[in-house]
């Protein structure tokens, strides 16, 4: 959905025209970026990837900043295509820092992620390319018109609804039935899409 088509869908929801409304379109704006950040944090819809390549030697690298943390699936983060075996920190204590190394098989590589640092042993060769699946806070639409580059058309539909919401919460009206009844079913139908396919990690990582 293009900016303006949010902003169109808002002001329906709190039925309103946008040239006779109580909220500005800047301020309508600011509202659906706060939503959107509260449903993408709460959904974990909004997916990021980053990828490095070794220059050799790596045993650990920070990630980048938007980076929140990881998609539940096994091969959230990968070396040259392969999953990367992820290990919690006890784990990770006991069997890499502690020497117990020659139980790791010839061609698996152990990954354990700390915050924004993801660790790895062995430590990386010249080339290999690493790459991590994450989820992350959409950055927020720049202004009241151009195109929304960053969500889906579900995603933008359920963030402005939630907005919508919120607006006449705060404006002294109620939202509605209906109004709630959709943005439930937006939001289980972006949750259900957002859901990873595929097995699950060793150990979940700790953030």
């Amino acid at each position: 959905m293009i900016i303006a088509d949010q902003l169109l869908l808002f002001y329906r929801k709190i039925r309103e025209a946008q040239t006779n409304s109580r909220i500005e379109p800047t301020e309508a704006i600011a509202r659906i970026n706060d939503a959107r950040e509260e449903e993408a944090g709460q959904g974990k819809f909004y997916r990021i990837s980053d990828t490095i390549t070794a220059g050799g030697g790596e045993t650990y690298w920070t990630l980048r900043d938007d980076f929140l943390g990881p998609i539940a699936a096994r091969d959230w983060a990968t070396i040259n295509g392969k999953a990367i075996t992820i290990k919690s920190k006890a784990d990770w204590a006991s069997k890499v820092q502690g020497a117990v190394v020659p139980a790791l098989g010839l061609n698996e590589v152990w990954g354990m992620l700390d915050g924004n640092t993801f660790y790895i042993y062995p430590s990386a060769a010249s080339g290999d390319v690493l790459l991590w699946y994450g989820y992350a806070l959409p950055p927020a639409l720049p202004d009241i018109t151009g195109p929304d580059a960053y969500l889906t058309n579900p995603q933008a539909r359920l963030t402005v609804m939630v907005a919508a919401a919120q607006a006449l919460e705060d404006l002294g009206a109620s939202p509605g039935k209906m109004l709630l009844t959709s943005i439930a079913e937006q939001r289980k139908q972006v949750k259900d899409k957002a859901k990873v396919r595929g097995a699950r990690l060793e150990n979940a990582p700790e953030e």
